[in-house]
Formats: C-alpha cells, structure tokens, sequence
C-alpha cells in the first residue's frame, strides 16, 4: 500500500525553466514506456479541441523505437521534458498543470496518481480498475483515445468541472491515503498475523475519515 501527501505550489515560477505557462498545459509524469500508454494519450490529445501543450516529463534509460516514433509524430504541441529528478520541480509541474494525464495500466496502487491528487490535479486517468479505486470520484475516466479527447473537451468547456476535481482530489487523500492510514492498515495486519489470524478473512477496523468518508461514499469515478 502506498499513501501520498497533501502539497501546494511554493515556487511556481519553477515551469517556466521549461518553456511552460501555468495552467496552459497537460501534463504526463511517468517512463516511457508501452504500458504507460504515453502513444495512446498523445493521439488523444491531438484529437481533442484545447489549445494549450501537453508537457512529458519522463524518459526511459534505453534507446527504443517506440520513443523514436513518438517523437517523430507527436506535434509542436507536445513538449517532451525529459527526465525530471528534482522532487520540487515535479510537484511544481503538477501543481502548474491544467489537467493531469495518467495514463498507466498495469501494477495495483500507482504512487504518482496518488501523487498527482495530493498535489490538488484535476486528473484524467485510463480506465482500469486499479485507478478506478483509487481516484474514486475525484477525477474522469477514459479508455481510448476518443474518450479521452471527450475528456479534454468537457473540462476544456466547462473550466468549472476541472475546478471541482481539483477541490476533491486531495479529498481523497485524506478519506483514503494519509500515510497515518496506510501506517495504521499496516500495524493491523502485523497484529492479525502475530496473533494467527487469516487477514483476507478479517474485516479491517481501519476505515476512512468521518466527515470525508461521508463525502467520498457519495463519489464514483466518472467515464
């Protein structure tokens, strides 16, 4: 399990170092890589309606004709940033973006979604079932790159729903993923193990936060 935390902007003159205008861009934050679906959100995006850029922070440590291609076929409004190691300048990336892009499909609980919501994104997430749980309902959902261009189009047109997302996306931060949440869900399990008990049979007594269980309940993720 992994947790995430609450953060806002401190420096935001930092994405200008990399030719960007806050709130003028998309962002994607992860390897380039297949799974991560970086081809299938590009085609999405040239598809949709918005004028603003689609930033790629991001690489991978080996030459790959996958990279090669999209390069090659991406556009003038997809800037490719590299590999970005300050932990400051991520964070002032997301908190910067108009919308966030996650396109990643494989491996259970991702840390950079989790991310993405604690630093407040209105995030835009490929549907499967490890970033439905996850974002719950602060944040849409697209399976191909039709469904995300729709996406664009609706938070392009209606500025007042990316708004909305950012206010739940930390929302569910809190409901489900405080590091003081996952760190009690872990001390439980270590106590049902000591004391013999099969935790896949044993209901959790670790649940999510009062009043922002009440909210979130009433969320679901939207596609």
């Amino acid at each position: 399990a992994y947790g995430a935390n609450i953060e806002s902007s401190t420096n935001p003159e930092v994405v200008e170092q990399y030719g960007l205008e806050r709130g003028n861009y998309y962002l994607i934050a992860s390897r380039l890589v297949p799974d991560n679906n970086a081809a299938l959100i590009v085609e999405g995006f040239k598809k949709s309606p918005t004028r603003r850029v689609l930033a790629i922070a991001g690489d991978a440590n080996y030459r790959a004709k996958f990279i090669d291609d999209l390069k090659a076929t991406a556009g003038d409004r997809v800037r490719f940033l590299g590999h970005v190691g300050s932990i400051e300048h991520v964070k002032e990336l997301h908190c910067g973006a108009y919308a966030y892009i996650h396109g990643h499909m494989m491996g259970g609980t991702n840390p950079a979604l989790l991310k993405a919501l604690g630093f407040g994104n209105c995030i835009l997430a490929h549907d499967n079932p490890f970033n439905a749980e996850v974002i719950g309902g602060a944040g849409l959902l697209f399976k191909d790159a039709d469904e995300l261009a729709q996406k664009i189009a609706l938070i392009e047109s209606q500025p007042q729903v990316a708004e909305d997302l950012r206010r739940r996306a930390p929302d569910r931060i809190r409901a489900r993923y405080t590091w003081e949440h996952i760190t009690d869900q872990y001390e439980e399990l270590f106590y049902q193990l000591a004391a013999g008990e099969d935790p896949t049979r044993v209901h959790s007594s670790v649940h999510e936060s009062g009043e922002v269980e009440a909210q979130m309940a009433e969320m679901a993720p939207v596609r």
